[in-house]
């Protein structure tokens, strides 16, 4: 009798080691995961991580994103624009995380209207007392081209914003 291969969308579903044979003596090993404190799907409900983990190949979207402004990911993360000339923002995250572009001095106010409606995840809004708060994090990166990225900002769990443009960014 032949065994399988379970496969899964959600994270954390390997109970044990897993040997594939890859032939000619060649294997490949399935491990379980570990529990990362900084990745986002560790906080999320069931239903907020289906909406998070992308079901289909990832349609991203890239917005000139000006000093001053900063781009929203549902109400779980935001990126910030604070210095520098505008830069092009390639957003990569799951389809149903809501993408919103707005003003960094009204970002908090937003979040807080918004989550659960115009901000998804969280689906609920009363989940965003339930999420610890944002952290800041700053990255300085130079570009030299409009067509390469300098940088990538990496949301565990989430996505990733790829940074193109020329200058400085912050």
């Amino acid at each position: 009798r032949g065994g399988g291969v379970t496969t899964s969308a959600l994270p954390g579903t390997t109970l044990g080691l897993t040997q594939l044979d890859l032939g000619n003596g060649q294997s490949m090993y399935d491990t379980p995961g570990l529990i990362v404190d900084s990745q986002i799907t560790n906080r999320l409900l069931m239903e907020e991580l289906a909406a998070v983990l992308p079901q289909k190949r990832i349609e991203h979207v890239t917005y000139r994103i000006p000093e001053g402004s900063c781009v929203h990911l549902g109400a779980l993360c935001r990126v910030e624009h604070v210095e520098g000339k505008p830069f092009f923002f390639t957003i990569f995250v799951g389809n149903e995380v809501s993408v919103h572009v707005g003003k960094s001095r009204a970002a908090d106010e937003l979040r807080a209207r918004h989550a659960g409606g115009m901000l998804v995840p969280p689906l609920d809004p009363k989940r965003l007392q339930q999420l610890d708060p944002l952290q800041a994090t700053e990255l300085h990166a130079e570009g030299d081209s409009w067509q390469r990225a300098c940088a990538d900002v990496v949301i565990a769990g989430l996505g990733w914003i790829a940074l193109t443009g020329v200058g400085p960014v912050a």
